[in-house]
Formats: C-alpha cells, structure tokens, sequence
C-alpha cells in the first residue's frame, strides 16, 4: 500500500484490490442508508401527494407537477433502495468469501509446507 493508502495497481496481480474489512464497512455503511431511507425517504410523500390532489382539484398545474414528482421521488428512492440493498448483500457476501478463501489458501500451505517450492 502506499503512503496516501492506495493500493499501487501494479502489484496487486489480479488480487482482489480491498481487503475484507474495507468491503465489510462498504457493504455496512449500504446497509444504513438503506435503512434510513426506508425510515426517512417516504416522510413527505402522504403530505405532498395529497398537496398535490387538493391543488389539482382546484385547478392549479401545480398540482399534477407536484403529483408527478411525489410519484418520480417514490419511484427512484425505491430503485436507489434496492440498489444499496443489492450492495451491501454483495459486497458482504464478497467479504466472506474472500475470508474464507484466505483461510483455505493458508491451510493448504500449512499442509504442503513440506514440499519444496512453495
């Protein structure tokens, strides 16, 4: 690793670029936005689409654009939700195995430490 943390790309040799720990707190910090924005994300919508209806009935464009935007807002917050949560599933299962091919690649050279080469 270098001195400003970064791995030097010529070195790694098809390795996998980020340890465990790394991809772990990735696939952590996915999994907590998702949970706030399944907490969070949807506080305005019942607020605003029903601003939106009651502007509309009123005659007031505004009205549907707001409509429209509660709906785009509940649309991509949903597709960003789902993507943070394929993330973190990812990248958590990543780290496990990349955990236990370590641990199975250091049994075989304990096993086959007797063997000249390795």
């Amino acid at each position: 690793m270098t001195d400003d943390g970064y791995r030097d790309p010529a070195r790694n040799f098809g390795d996998q670029a980020m340890d465990s720990a790394e991809l772990e707190g990735i696939g952590t910090a996915a999994a907590d936005l998702t949970a706030e924005l399944l907490l969070m994300g949807g506080a305005a919508e019942d607020s605003s689409a029903a601003a939106g209806r009651v502007l509309a009935a009123d005659g007031f464009a505004t009205g549907a654009a707001l409509a429209d935007v509660v709906h785009r807002w509940t649309t991509q917050e949903r597709a960003l939700r789902d993507g943070l949560q394929r993330v973190a599933e990812h990248l958590g299962v990543s780290a496990r195995v990349g955990v236990q091919l370590e641990e199975a690649i250091a049994e075989g050279l304990r096993l086959n430490s007797g063997i000249t080469g390795l």
